[in-house]
């Protein structure tokens, strides 16, 4: 029966996403109408530079071969009606992936995760009785899809409760990790809420559900936050995130205007990413070790080596 319930409400939300932005619009010119917020932060104890507005800040040394990071999503909700919360997570880089979720009901039998929504028995453990989640990723999309809600009967249509009577927001409602890529480019990449379809028609968004003249979806406000790659990435002039055949010839495209007297057309951050052997030229010797560096990437498939680590393996060079 709880398959089928499951089954159930899935397609309800599935249909209703759909709709939700125009629930959401009337919502926002309606003041009878509350909206909850979701929002995302990165989860304390790591090791990670922030900014004032909770933007990850990471130098290329800090992404090092790569580097995991967790965050954590929470609602904003003071009405405190919400019976189905769906949050879809995206990130638009294919260099910031989305890993893993950390479902706060495991389905493996592990124990249950203390979360907003946790629900505890007269002993204080943690149980579930009236509530489900439901957690995949799509990996085609990069996009984490998460929802919990609570399952409705005949004579309780109550709306979610939160955790020990807290505020919505004392807990997160769930825990992710992304994977950042040590070829991720320089720039800001922004990790955020889907809240209308972007990679296909009828691809699922956030929203919530609320008990509001019965029952009301809307998609809420959310917030997300930016991670900012400082620092090239050797031999990426071009800062699209691969080092190739392009790489090599905007090196020596650069060459040959400078041989001819010419200005050799490189910004600062690509003219530091070109100067591959650090003699303060960018020539036809950087350009002949970009080449060789795309040679040896094309033929391996394990254990890929930077071009930093594959030319300086013992570390003698620091540029960032």
């Amino acid at each position: 029966m709880k398959k089928v319930m499951c089954a159930a409400l899935a397609a309800i939300l599935s249909l209703t996403s759909a709709s939700a932005m125009s629930v959401s619009s009337f919502a926002e010119g309606n003041d009878d109408i509350y909206v909850p917020r979701l929002y995302m932060k990165i989860a304390d104890g790591q090791d990670l530079t922030l900014d004032e507005d909770g933007n990850i800040i990471l130098s290329r040394s800090e992404i090092g071969n790569g580097i995991t990071v967790k965050a954590e999503v929470y609602i904003e909700d003071t009405s405190l009606t919400c019976w189905s919360v769906a949050p879809k997570i995206k990130s638009a880089s294919q260099y910031i992936s989305m890993a893993k979720g950390y479902d706060p009901l495991p389905k493996d039998g592990s124990p249950y995760l203390v979360y907003a929504y946790a629900e505890t028995n007269e002993n204080g453990d943690l149980i579930c009785n009236n509530h489900s989640t439901e957690l995949s990723i799509d990996t085609a999309y990069n996009v984490i899809n998460y929802s919990v809600y609570k399952q409705r009967t005949m004579t309780d249509s109550s709306p979610l409760k939160t955790y020990k009577n807290s505020a919505s927001n004392e807990y997160p409602i769930l825990t992710f990790d992304m994977e950042i890529s040590p070829n991720t480019p320089y720039g800001e990449h922004s990790v955020y809420f889907l809240t209308e379809p972007e990679d296909e028609p009828d691809q699922r968004c956030t929203t919530v559900a609320m008990r509001v003249n019965g029952s009301t979806v809307l998609t809420p406000e959310t917030s997300g936050f930016n991670i900012k790659v400082d620092g090239v990435n050797l031999g990426d002039i071009n800062n699209d995130g691969k080092i190739d055949a392009s790489d090599s010839a905007e090196a020596l495209v650069s060459y040959a205007k400078v041989s001819t007297g010419n200005d050799d057309g490189l910004t600062d951050l690509q003219f530091e990413a070109g100067d591959i052997d650090f003699n303060g030229k960018v020539d036809a010797s950087d350009s002949a070790s970009i080449l060789v560096y795309y040679s040896y990437v094309s033929t391996n498939t394990e254990n890929i080596l930077s071009l930093r680590d594959y030319y300086y393996p013992d570390g003698i060079v620091s540029n960032g």
